[in-house]
């Protein structure tokens, strides 16, 4: 493989009989919370997690899967509780070329139940999601509509610290925390705020679906954390955008579940915000410290130099609505 292209994502270490998802001693694709998510959800659970896409395995990538399992639905190599009939717009850190999956014939749908002889690409068949049910009468021209009372969401952990400019003085920035890159990015607009110097490179990154996006600059600078603590040099390359606001939209978390005696890495972690910079593993796992708070909501708190991050499956209660008309 060309030395200059580097993937974007990796896959992570962990014992297989432990799931990623709940860490509870079960196989990943047996996992409750993760075949109550719809395919997108159950998508960027994986990939938080550090596993194949394929066959949900630790230590390898799809590229690499081993498994000659592939989708029932499509013959692709993604495991089949992936399949997805529709395309998302995929606007995580899992998406650094910033194209869409093109899904209506080759993305992921659900399995369908099988023996037990049968692979477990093939095993299980995820729930089917709430559906609306309309009513109307000609006498009284009233709909009615039900909503599910349930909205899963998957919050990824995003941190604040101190970034170096040209001219020696920090500036707080606003990142996502992805265990699952291999490589640093920051946006064209904060390297310019920076008056970073703009080193020319020939690079190439790889995300969803192996696809490529060509980098013509790369900065070098130095990140710290808010209580000065923590300090180390990284090299970034530029992206003229690294996403769109995370959280998407505004995430309904009790914050007093959280403990108070915990200083959050972003303390805004709820609200829909800019991000500038992507740190991956080299930071990641340098900055991860040992202690784990899982919330009622499903939320798992993890203590890192920069201070306690927040990511996971998120489940909200919603209040039943009827409309009338």
């Amino acid at each position: 493989m060309n030395s200059n292209i580097k993937k974007v994502f990796a896959a992570a270490q962990n014992d297989d009989s432990t799931c990623l998802i709940c860490n509870e001693k079960h196989k990943i694709y047996s996992c409750s919370k993760l075949l109550a998510a719809d395919p997108q959800q159950r998508y960027h659970m994986i990939k938080a997690a550090g596993c194949c896409v394929n066959c949900f395995g630790f230590k390898h990538q799809r590229k690499n899967c081993p498994s000659s399992s592939r989708c029932r639905k499509c013959q692709k190599d993604h495991h089949t509780l992936l399949h997805m009939e529709r395309a998302p717009v995929l606007t995580s850190s899992h998406s650094s070329s910033h194209e869409n999956i093109s899904s209506t014939n080759n993305s992921h749908s659900t399995p369908q139940a099988s023996s037990s002889s049968s692979s477990a690409n093939d095993r299980y068949t995820a729930p089917t999601p709430p559906t609306v049910k309309i009513k109307e009468t000609k006498q009284t021209m009233t709909a009615v509509t039900a909503h599910s009372n349930v909205r899963k969401t998957v919050l990824l952990s995003t941190v604040t610290f101190l970034v170096r400019a040209a001219d020696s003085s920090w500036h707080l920035t606003r990142a996502l925390f992805d265990s699952g890159s291999d490589t640093n990015f920051i946006s064209f607009r904060l390297a310019s705020l920076l008056k970073l110097n703009f080193i020319d490179v020939t690079y190439s990154v790889s995300g969803i679906e192996d696809q490529t996006v060509s980098i013509k600059h790369k900065v070098e600078t130095v990140i710290k954390s808010n209580d000065l603590k923590f300090l180390k040099p990284v090299d970034c390359y530029i992206l003229s955008k690294i996403t769109d606001v995370l959280p998407s939209s505004r995430v309904a978390v009790d914050k007093q579940t959280i403990p108070n005696d915990k200083v959050l890495a972003d303390p805004n972690f709820d609200l829909p915000l800019p991000i500038d910079m992507l740190v991956g593993a080299d930071v990641f796992y340098e900055a991860l410290l040992n202690e784990t708070i899982r919330l009622p909501q499903g939320l798992i708190m993890t203590s890192t130099a920069f201070g306690w991050i927040l990511g996971g499956l998120i489940t909200t209660q919603l209040e039943e609505k009827i409309f009338s008309r």
